[in-house]
């Protein structure tokens, strides 16, 4: 069996197509596709087999949720905001990128998120008696997704 390192993440950092880079997050879901099952074909109309199964087969998207700690940014509010009075409309949607870090700082991989959008944002983990941090949590809907490895 070939050596081979595990890099557990770190941290994620997401940048929302210009507006402001370098947020970290301790926390976040990354995207799960789902191949949409009636657009699979193992064989065309004269039963003859089909080489490729899918073949530019529909994917749903899971919404991916982010948690990071409460600073002086407020681009996540800002863009909820503008969703909230515009709706989902081309100024409204980001491209956007999740990158998983390790301890080094070392990209372990990058999400590419296209057609964005916050559909939750809300704080959670105050607590003045624990000193818990106070963090800000979005959901975020997308249109599509691209993973780059490393």
């Amino acid at each position: 069996m070939p050596d081979s390192q595990v890099n557990g993440v770190h941290h994620f950092e997401l940048k929302l197509g210009g507006a402001e880079t370098d947020m970290l997050f301790s926390a976040a879901t990354t995207p799960t596709g789902t191949l949409e099952a009636p657009e699979f074909k193992t064989m065309d109309a004269q039963a003859k087999p089909v080489n490729s199964v899918g073949g530019g087969t529909q994917v749903s998207w899971s919404e991916v949720t982010i948690t990071r700690g409460l600073d002086d940014k407020n681009s996540l509010w800002e863009w909820f905001k503008a969703i909230k009075e515009n709706g989902a409309t081309s100024d409204t949607k980001k491209d956007i990128t999740i990158a998983a870090k390790n301890s080094g700082g070392d990209t372990l991989h990058t999400w590419n998120l296209t057609g964005a959008v916050i559909t939750s944002y809300g704080h959670a983990g105050a607590d003045a008696q624990t000193m818990a941090i106070l963090t800000q949590q979005v959901s975020i809907k997308f249109e599509d997704a691209d993973l780059v490895m490393g």
